[in-house]
């Protein structure tokens, strides 16, 4: 397959150039143009946390929910990055929060993986299934631990859902490193087995 070069209005975003981004739209760019992965400019935007540029192509009819040929999403791509106004924007304007990559990756998935806090509790505000799965049985949760950001033996945390308000109850103070993956494990009931005399609930509202 010929090598197809990257689109000036891809370009543009994915180095956070928002005049140049502007000057190209005003000339007829098309904004849905898509590389040969199928990203398009938004997606780029995204992955780099360009939030005014992110804000200007969904304000000239860019799909939130555009797919790359691997059924990456832009939200996807922001929560990757732990660009949280990004997720915000996107999902104010209709992003699907759950929606899945062809590998079953979704953007809690990668949100976790990363230990990126502030997308995982937003993602989680907005209903995500904490409990979906990649082709290979993954859950957030899995992601987590297996990078590293997972709750350590020690903290004692148990975590259950309340499907009324969708509350997380820690069932003992999380210090702020551990807090960040709490939320994550939303819809598990207890982890490591572990307990400590006399607990103190607090409730962190999502």
């Amino acid at each position: 397959m010929p090598f197809k070069s990257k689109p000036a209005l891809w370009t543009a975003a994915i180095l956070g150039q928002t005049e140049d981004v502007q000057r190209l739209l005003l000339g007829g760019a098309d904004i849905q143009e898509k590389t040969q992965d199928g990203s398009s400019a938004i997606h780029r935007a995204a992955s780099g946390g360009h939030s005014a540029i992110v804000e200007l192509l969904l304000d000239q009819g860019a799909d939130a929910n555009v797919e790359t040929d691997s059924g990456d999403t832009p939200l996807l791509s922001a929560a990757s990055g732990g660009h949280i106004a990004v997720v915000k924007m996107l999902l104010g304007k209709g992003a699907k929060v759950s929606a899945t990559s062809k590998l079953g990756v979704s953007p809690l998935h990668q949100a976790a993986q990363w230990g990126n806090r502030s997308c995982v509790l937003e993602l989680l505000r907005k209903v995500a299934d904490v409990n979906g799965k990649t082709v290979d049985g993954d859950t957030a949760l899995h992601r987590a631990t297996a990078a590293g950001h997972g709750v350590q033996p020690c903290d004692c945390i148990s975590v259950r859902a309340q499907a009324s308000d969708r509350s997380i109850h820690l069932l003992f103070p999380a210090s702020p490193d551990t807090l960040s993956l709490a939320a994550a494990q939303l819809g598990f009931t207890s982890l490591h087995g572990a307990s400590l005399p006399n607990p103190q609930p607090s409730t962190i509202k999502t």
